[in-house]
């Protein structure tokens, strides 16, 4: 059970995944393999969740949960506004055509 640094336990919950209805189980299983597929699947089989950290079962964490937690959490926009954000406005970010 993992916890925060003040020793609470962090809410968990597992979710059986499968594939949407309406979609080709099969073809999307010739594709690529059952985990790797059924990730692309889950902002519309997890509706009722804000926020998720997927992790595949070989990954080790060196530090607590919610420090990865804050980092995720500072990159959000700062702005409402999109368009008034930094990068928007100042950042010289090059984007290669086609």
């Amino acid at each position: 059970m993992a916890s925060t640094s003040e020793g609470e336990n962090l809410p968990q919950n597992i979710h059986s995944i499968t594939f949407p209805p309406g979609q080709d189980a099969l073809a999307w299983r010739k594709l690529y393999k059952p985990c790797s597929s059924q990730r692309l699947f889950m902002p519309s089989l997890l509706k009722d969740v804000d926020a998720l950290v997927h992790v595949d079962a070989d990954v080790v964490f060196l530090a607590l949960l919610e420090e990865l937690w804050r980092h995720l959490y500072a990159t959000a926009a700062k702005h409402k506004d999109l368009a008034t954000g930094w990068y928007n406005r100042f950042a010289n970010i090059r984007i290669m055509a086609d």
